[in-house]
């Protein structure tokens, strides 16, 4: 064999009592294939032999051969490990500098591998995995950033619920983490020894601590576990992110000397390796250049003799994994749509090894449901992709799972599990193709055989079943882990109706002579009581409103007195000219309120009158809890007026047409920008939606403050909270948010928005101008429908200017099953949106402009004129 073909082996390990030892192999062997063959000499103890020594030993067989680096192990004992890919005869010889470890030879046989040893995972058919002797290899892995620095008791309490548990890949760092939260303590050993200098001496490792980290990757290799072991990373207190390059590279090869024989280990370059490198002020990093870590991948490429698997995790910035020594995409993503865009580009198997975590602590990143976690898993399976586990609860002890280990709390894992048995009885995973798309569409199948489509809400969904054959249909409760027979379905197109969120579907050709079950029609389901599948209809329409979570929203808005004369008039006190749009486009947002939890009403400056008044807003509220108890006759969601007076906010006057450095910054923070930050903070899961009709500086100054006063991490944790939906830019923090915060999720709307003007050439006038208003929303519609203004600012064309509206309906779209929000190129009642640059999360008007609001128009009217009637009819009518 040539030994090129070493890569499609992986290897496995065990402990060397003396200079050979038989580690489990057949009789006659020394060692099996993939095991560990280790050879122990005695060598130099004077000086420091980690500077001072070199060792390395060729491996023969057959003709080919293979040269792998040694390593001291203290006390002046030197150590060389190989993993055998290949059974039969082999010889070895030693290099060294020094005498005594030089010219060392001698032979050893490889037998067959143990029950339990499948070789090293490789990657297979581009996108997949599996063990060198076939063995299939699903990931569903977890992660314990810093298990192997706690006390032995807890990392043996670690092990104990790993043995039970569905994981088979652990995520673990060699160096100890600092962290805000829940990675507080000391370990008692560390990589390095300390100098006399009380600091480390990264030229000293220390072999105890070593010894103790190949004992762990060993425990989790009897547990079937991989061990992804991390590098570096940023979160750092003791210097270990602040070696020189010299001392980087001395640690790596000292690692693949270790490690690499292990046939469970696999290389994460970094923990959110860009951290360590795009460093802010008072924040973890590290002194990492970007160019550092090709030079790891290619050191590790080189050098490791066994080729172990290989990534690198993110933080903001991804790095590229289309890189020829990249063997896999490691991603931290909660963008569940993307997984076959992430395959379709990188062309390797993807893992999303941090999609955030079932927890309950403040963070966002780690407040996870249990249900989310768990559709996280089925979505990314059902991309084609791989999944990663976290568990962040509360703990009076800080012992979290995901950065301590210990006891696992949550609800997810025996239903990961559950999804782990269920692949695993289906066609092999590289045999079952994505067919779904990045919009919300999850199907994985082996057409004309098998058909697995999940359904995160009740929107329809047709596939397309292949073949003549009829199918049975089986619906699947990933939370309940239960399978009901739910009917036949008809080859051809059908379209699925989903009676609740989060179900799953299975299609499977009947076989000759089989007995089939009722057909599937649009009736209701034996468990629900709701329609299961349809035949397929008209494309595009939705099977009803889908239960999707109701978006978290706060309105930034210049609301005017509800007397406000237009600007446009050229009359009356200053204090009661302005634009009315405001309080036209809030008459419809309080007409939306069931279908948003409306966290905030804030009171900002902006055109014209440049005033924020609390009370301006307060006002309309009065009107609207006349109305309250009649809408809730309809739907119960929709919240008093006393609730919402609760949480509308202060903002700051005079902000309009200011530069950012004149409004945001020290001495800034307003009522409503306190208020912000609050709720963001808040536990929940959802993101918070900023909808701004007026400036963004109480916005921008919450922002400020949390870039102030916390850690970089926390600050990105805080961004990705908040989805921005900015209409316009009426003051200088708009573009001080996009030039400061690339990853900050903004849509920016500077001429979509016009398309809700009555006028707007190629719109349907009619369904806006005046007469329309008034028939349908200012007469007979009680005292909110009443105060919708005639105009806007200029009261020559009177009719509907609600140019904030686009901000909320991009939600009540959604809400819908219209559009995705978090897709803004996709069409929808708020307009459709282009991304112009990858890298940052900001959105603009798509060419089409006005056109992407307008072409909606008749649509959005008849709810807005349905919703107006509810304010004067009861439910029976």
């Amino acid at each position: 064999m040539n030994f090129r073909t070493f890569r499609i082996f992986r290897l496995t390990a065990g402990w060397c009592l003396a200079m050979l030892v038989l580690v489990g192999g057949a009789p006659a062997a020394d060692v099996e294939q993939w095991g560990v063959w280790e050879v122990s000499l005695n060598g130099p103890r004077a000086g420091n032999p980690y500077l001072d020594v070199e060792l390395s030993c060729t491996l023969r067989h057959e003709g080919d051969s293979v040269t792998v680096r040694g390593f001291h192990d203290g006390d002046g004992v030197y150590k060389v490990r190989f993993s055998p890919p290949a059974q039969g005869s082999w010889s070895y010889l030693t290099r060294s500098d020094r005498p005594e470890l030089d010219g060392k030879s001698g032979s050893f046989t490889v037998g067959p591998p143990s029950v339990n040893n499948h070789g090293l995972v490789q990657v297979f058919q581009t996108f997949y995995f599996r063990h060198a002797d076939g063995t299939p290899y699903h990931q569903f892995g977890t992660t314990c950033y810093a298990w192997v620095h706690q006390p032995r008791e807890l990392q043996e309490q670690t092990l104990r619920t790993l043995a039970a548990a569905p994981f088979n890949k652990l995520r673990f760092c060699v160096f100890p983490k600092s962290y805000y939260i829940a990675n507080k303590n000391e370990p008692d050993l560390f990589a390095f020894q300390k100098g006399a200098n009380g600091k480390f001496d990264f030229s000293r490792p220390d072999p105890v601590f070593w010894r103790l980290f190949e004992r762990r990757i060993l425990d989790l290799q009897k547990l079937g576990i991989e061990a992804d072991i991390i590098l570096w990373h940023p979160y750092d207190r003791w210097g270990f992110s602040q070696m020189s390059d010299a001392e980087d590279d001395r640690y790596l090869r000292y690692c693949i000397a270790r490690f690499s024989a292990y046939r469970n280990v696999w290389w994460s370059l970094a923990n959110e390796y860009d951290f360590m490198t795009d460093k802010r002020p008072g924040g973890h990093g590290g002194n990492k250049q970007w160019e550092d870590w090709d030079r790891f991948f290619s050191v590790l490429e080189k050098e490791d003799p066994h080729h172990r698997l290989r990534g690198i995790h993110n933080g903001r910035k991804w790095y590229d994994h289309t890189k020829e020594w990249v063997t896999h995409a490691s991603i931290q993503s909660s963008d569940m749509n993307g997984g076959v865009r992430f395959r379709a580009r990188y062309r390797k198997p993807v893992i999303y090894d941090e999609c955030r975590y079932e927890g309950n602590i403040s963070a966002g990143w780690g407040n996870l449901t249990a249900s989310a976690m768990v559709q996280r898993f089925w979505l990314g399976t059902l991309s084609g992709c791989y999944v990663g586990h976290g568990e962040t609860y509360k703990h009076p002890q800080d012992i979290l799972w995901w950065s301590k280990g210990g006891i696992l709390h949550g609800q997810s894992p025996k239903r990961i599990q559950w999804l782990k048995d269920f692949m695993a009885k289906a066609p092999a995973f590289h045999e079952l193709r994505p067919m779904g798309d990045d919009k919300g569409f999850f199907l994985l199948a082996r057409p004309g055989e098998y058909y697995l489509l999940y359904c995160p809400d009740q929107r329809s969904r047709t596939l397309t079943l292949a073949g003549d054959r009829p199918y049975r249909v089986d619906a699947i409760d990933p939370w309940e882990m239960t399978v009901t027979p739910a009917g036949t379905a008809k080859p051809g197109e059908f379209t699925v109706s989903a009676p609740k969120p989060d179900l799953a579907f299975r299609f499977t050709p009947y076989g000759p002579g089989e007995k089939m079950r009722p057909e599937a029609r649009p009736t209701a389901s034996v468990t629900e009581g709701q329609p299961l599948l349809a035949e397929r209809g008209p494309v595009g329409t939705a099977a009803g409103r889908p239960p999707m979570m109701r978006p978290r929203v706060v309105v930034l808005s210049d609301f005017p007195p509800l007397d406000v004369i237009p600007v446009g008039a050229g009359h009356g006190p200053a204090e009661r000219r302005s634009d009315p749009d405001d309080v036209q486009s809030t008459v419809r947002f309080l007409l939306y309120s069931n279908d948003f939890d409306v966290e905030g009403l804030v009171a900002s400056s902006a055109t014209l009158a440049n005033v924020a008044r609390k009370p301006n807003i307060l006002s309309i509220l009065d009107r609207y809890d006349r109305v309250d108890e009649t809408l809730r006759r309809h739907d119960p969601r929709y919240p008093t007026a006393e609730k919402l007076r609760a949480v509308t906010w202060q903002g700051r006057s005079g902000t309009y047409g200011k530069p950012a450095e004149g409004i945001v910054g020290a001495g800034k923070d307003s009522e409503a920008s306190e208020a912000i930050i609050r709720l963001v903070d808040r536990p929940d899961p959802r993101p918070v939606w900023i909808c701004v009709w007026g400036g963004p500086a109480d916005l921008a100054q919450a922002i400020w403050k949390v870039r102030a006063t916390r850690s970089p991490a926390e600050l990105e944790h805080f961004l990705g909270k908040l989805r921005v939906y900015l209409i316009a830019k009426q003051d200088g923090s708009a573009q001080w948010l996009l030039d400061s915060f690339p990853s900050l999720f903004m849509i920016l709307s500077e001429r979509n928005y016009m398309g809700m003007f009555w006028d707007m050439r190629g719109s349907d006038p009619k369904l806006a101008d005046l007469s329309w208003i008034n028939e349908h929303i200012r007469n007979g519609h009680g005292p909110l429908g009443a105060c919708y203004p005639e105009s806007g600012a200029n009261p020559r064309t009177p009719g509907v200017i609600e140019g904030d509206s686009p901000s909320f309906l991009h939600l009540a779209g959604a809400v819908r099953g219209v559009n995705d929000p978090e897709q803004p190129n996709q069409p929808g009642w708020g307009g459709r949106f282009i991304r112009r640059d990858p890298s940052r999360n900001h959105w603009f008007d798509d060419p089409a402009g006005a056109e992407t609001v307008w072409r909606w128009r008749t649509e959005v009217q008849q709810d807005f004129a349905r919703r107006a009637d509810w304010m004067r009819q009861g439910p029976g009518r």
